[in-house]
């Protein structure tokens, strides 16, 4: 099969930008992309911007203006860490052989100025090379690789990133490495041995703060409560959270505190039925189903409990709330690495599922002296950094253009 559509002429003076992402397994890279594509057509660059990626859900995200996106056919990964066709019963191979045509396709007709490709460079099964390969003869396109701060442990990404020739590929089609963190927190550079040339490319932006999400439509999604303190748990896409999901709702909570928790629109039906039926028979906590967008609820938090996925964490750094941090431990050790270097840093609790109880739960809300972020704890000046990069790009625009505006965005 040949996908063929022609360049669309650019009519106007703004920039494309494109962002990737695969997006096989949860939300995290998609809610990522939709962040810093709507920062960049809600800030001075004025950009059209077209997200590319791997989840349907991406419908269910409003977009604002500047903003669209197109959905490739779904890969899901598994609790072993093997990818497949999701919605079609095809084998990897084959449904990455019609990801790539698409990919090349829209890049083609789209043309854009900048290309931020998610955290894998080839993308899934080398899935990228063909559109890398016409985009670097065109010659018109900067391409960006962003990298959440955490990937891995670093012998497993060492090793991946050999297999894939990710630094050969870095070398050939990247302009910048863009990692989404805080070289004070986590260096990613010098944990990863990244050799010199990768190296030299890489720019630690900062943590890319979440509270540049809120605007009103999340606010009507959040009730106010009568209670005098709210515990908020969160469990991302909910594919692999039922675990402290159940210890949430099972978990008694002090006098004067409401929970409440929010499942992920992944989290399987007999899970969400058993609890629903345990929220039901409690007046101290409350069920709040499929919300893709919990940021919302965060904000209003006086506790979080969570897993340890960036989006989830960078919200837990933004609205600087104490969090209670139960990490995902397989496929990858991210999780546990990116928890763990947080607790060190006095910046939250880590609680390892193995000690995981209901009673874990309200004692941590009960104690009255817990880590808390503050202001200053981290640097979240990602998406501003962003915004100058790519308009170091586009010297054709004026000087005022480089100051990053203060956006509300879903």
């Amino acid at each position: 099969m040949n996908l063929h559509f022609p360049t669309i002429k650019k009519l106007g003076s703004e920039p494309r930008i494109a962002l990737y992402s695969h997006d096989t397994m949860g939300l995290g890279h998609l809610r990522r992309n939709i962040l810093i594509a709507s920062i960049l057509a809600e800030s001075p660059i004025n950009a059209n911007v077209l997200v590319v990626s791997g989840a349907r859900e991406a419908c269910h995200f409003a977009m604002m203006a500047g903003v669209d996106c197109v959905t490739l056919p779904s890969l899901c990964k598994d609790v072993s860490g093997d990818y497949t066709g999701k919605h079609l019963r095809w084998t990897f191979r084959e449904t990455t052989s019609l990801r790539s045509k698409i990919l090349a396709s829209t890049l083609n007709a789209f043309s854009p100025d900048v290309f931020i490709v998610d955290k894998v460079p080839r993308g899934i099964g080398n899935e990228l090379d063909e559109a890398l390969a016409d985009i670097g003869e065109k010659g018109t396109t900067r391409c960006v690789l962003g990298l959440r701060e955490i990937l891995d442990d670093p012998a497993t990404v060492m090793k991946q990133w050999i297999e894939c020739d990710a630094e050969k590929t870095i070398r050939d089609h990247y302009d910048e490495v863009w990692i989404y963190g805080d070289s004070a927190i986590y260096d990613s550079v010098q944990q990863y041995a990244f050799g010199c040339e990768t190296a030299d490319r890489c720019v630690y932006t900062g943590f890319l703060d979440q509270s540049r999400r809120i605007n009103p439509s999340i606010r009507r999604n959040c009730p106010e409560h009568q209670a005098e303190s709210i515990a908020v748990c969160v469990i991302g896409g909910g594919q692999d959270g039922m675990q402290l999901a159940s210890a949430f709702a099972s978990a008694r909570m002090p006098l004067g505190w409401k929970g409440i928790l929010i499942t992920g629109p992944f989290l399987p039906e007999a899970d969400r039925m058993w609890l629903r039926q345990t929220v039901a028979s409690k007046s101290d906590c409350e069920l709040v189903e499929n919300l893709v967008e919990a940021d919302g609820y965060i904000s209003q938090a006086d506790r979080v409990v969570s897993m340890a996925g960036y989006n989830t964490i960078a919200s837990i750094l933004s609205f600087e709330k104490p969090a209670l941090v139960v990490p995902r431990m397989a496929p990858r050790r991210e999780q546990w690495i990116r928890a763990n270097e947080l607790a060190r840093h006095g910046l939250l609790t880590t609680l390892s599922p193995d000690d995981l109880t209901p009673r874990a739960i309200t004692d941590w809300i009960e104690c009255p002296d817990v880590p808390k972020p503050t202001a200053n704890s981290v640097d979240l000046g990602g998406l501003d950094r962003i915004v100058e990069s790519v308009n170091r790009w586009l010297p054709q625009r004026s000087a005022s253009s480089t100051q990053p505006s203060e956006v509300s965005i879903v």
